[in-house]
């Protein structure tokens, strides 16, 4: 695992849940929960796979690889908690999408987004969907970018 990368994220995580006990401070619960699952999606990749996650756009080629593979196991009926795992990867999938261009954690009435200069990006959806359909979540991913611009 990238150890920097996780130790930020894991700082950021620890700020906001202390924040959470406190009158004063405001956490976005959309971004904790996101992260949270980003943090789950990497202990996860690193202790089951020795998988080395770091929030960069790229690492979405081995999202992707192990996305194949679950939907296969989900086909085949092996795939156990599969709500758990896309929520899991969803988080991650929305830190790096944070960390590539920014934006905000919002709810709306279509779910949580990542809004991204008014355009929500529902990124929970957008990895169910591409589980299901067997698609690439960077290819998604590259396509969604595009018409950011």
């Amino acid at each position: 695992m990238n150890q920097q990368i996780y130790e930020r994220l894991v700082l950021v995580f620890n700020e906001q849940e202390k924040n959470l006990h406190s009158e004063d401070q405001g956490v976005n619960l959309i971004e904790h929960k996101a992260l949270s699952n980003c943090l789950d999606c990497m202990e996860y990749m690193d202790a089951n796979y020795s998988i080395d996650l770091d929030c960069s756009s790229i690492s979405l080629e081995v999202i992707d690889l192990f996305l194949k593979r679950a939907k296969e196991a989900h086909d085949e009926g092996t795939l156990d908690h599969a709500d758990m795992f896309l929520e899991m990867l969803s988080g991650y999938v929305a830190m790096v999408m944070k960390n590539e261009v920014g934006g905000e954690f919002v709810y709306d009435e279509n779910g949580e987004s990542l809004d991204i200069h008014s355009n929500p990006i529902y990124f929970n959806e957008m990895v169910k969907t591409c589980f299901l359909r067997g698609e690439s979540i960077l290819e998604k991913w590259k396509e969604v970018k595009e018409n950011l611009v």
